[in-house]
């Protein structure tokens, strides 16, 4: 049987806290960039940038990472650590959509439901617009919104502009600020 709190216990000392984060690295609210305070290896310098750019497989975005103590760490989590003490309870999400600009103002915490609605249309995307598509059976065009994993049918439309009209609606609705229609 596997101890749960052998396992907390090993967790909390690979975890960062924010002093020995600070320790380490300096972060930059208004570019989103941390720089090295310390020597770490012979590429982290006092006053060089800490990270690289980094492809993430299930998002396919690029994302900066930092090395810390032989672990990686998305650098747009560090700044919530930074900033707040505390680790994101979600998703840090990126308010322009850019995963490479972690300035504090673009960052939000949001669960998986509001991330996904704050990202653009998918690159194919056969109408142009988000949360449309055409229906062969109906030679309509439906109008369709995730909330919460679950699939929600706005109706069907003669046109695109129109269902899009309605993704727009139902978009604002179910995500307020985290809305994003095209």
């Amino acid at each position: 049987m596997v101890d749960l709190n052998a396992l907390t216990a090993a967790n909390a000392k690979r975890c960062l806290t924010q002093d020995a984060l600070k320790e380490i690295l300096k972060y930059d609210p208004e570019t989103g960039l941390f720089y090295w305070l310390v020597t770490r290896g012979r590429h982290a310098r006092p006053g060089k940038l800490a990270g690289t750019p980094h492809k993430v497989k299930r998002s396919k975005s690029a994302y900066w990472r930092i090395k810390i103590n032989s672990r990686y760490y998305l650098a747009h989590r560090l700044a919530f650590l930074y900033m707040t003490g505390t680790w994101p309870i979600n998703q840090p999400d990126h308010k322009n959509t850019d995963t490479l600009d972690n300035r504090w103002d673009n960052l939000r915490d949001a669960t998986p439901s509001q991330n996904q609605a704050n990202r653009a249309a998918r690159k194919d995307n056969k109408t142009g617009f988000k949360g449309v598509y055409f229906d062969t059976t109906s030679g309509k065009y439906r109008a369709e919104i995730q909330v919460n994993k679950k699939q929600i049918g706005l109706g069907y439309f003669e046109n695109p502009e129109a269902a899009s009209a309605a993704y727009a609606m139902a978009a604002h609705q179910y995500f307020g600020e985290f809305a994003r229609v095209a």
